[in-house]
This record gives structure tokens, sequence and C-alpha cells, in this order.
């Protein structure tokens, strides 16, 4: 995402952006909605005025469908691996 976001690296689909007031521009993306939320309207304004270019992410990209879907084990196993997370085989 332009002007000067940053992907929150706690929360899927939130980006940040502080202003040099160090005012700060909440986005959150979910499915095919934005939700805007700032300290200041008129930054709000400004984004909002802007063109946004989604682009779509195939199903078999979607990596939250490990936490909202019942998967085939395979289907699991590649997308725990794309949130970088391993396997404990014991936890002695």
């Amino acid at each position: 995402m332009a002007q000067d976001f940053h992907k929150c690296s706690v929360l899927f689909g939130v980006y940040v952006k502080l202003n040099s007031q160090q005012k700060l521009l909440l986005v959150c993306v979910y499915v095919d909605d934005l939700m805007v939320i700032g300290d200041e309207e008129a930054e709000i304004e400004r984004f909002k005025e802007n063109k946004i270019q989604l682009i779509h992410c195939n199903t078999e990209e979607q990596i939250a469908n490990i936490f909202t879907k019942p998967l085939r084990q395979h289907r699991f196993e590649k997308l725990r691996n794309m949130l970088g997370l391993k396997q404990l085989d014991n936890l002695d």
C-alpha cells in the first residue's frame, strides 16, 4: 500500500500511517471492504479521495483460511508453512 503506510506485523490486513505531527491513520482491509480510522478528519478525507487499487488474492494464497475454514491436511500444512509455523512432535 502506497502513501507511506506500513503493514502491521501483528494484525492481518491492517496498515498504519503516522504523519509529521504524529497523527495516526489506520486502514483495515477485510475481504472487499475498507475501514478507515484516524486522528484527523482531513487526513481521512485525503485518503478517501485518492484512488485505491485492491488486488485479488486467489483462495490458494488466503492464509486466513487456516483460521476460518475446515481444510484437508496438505492444505493446512501449506498454509501453516506460509505463516512460518512449525509442528512440534514432542512437547516434553
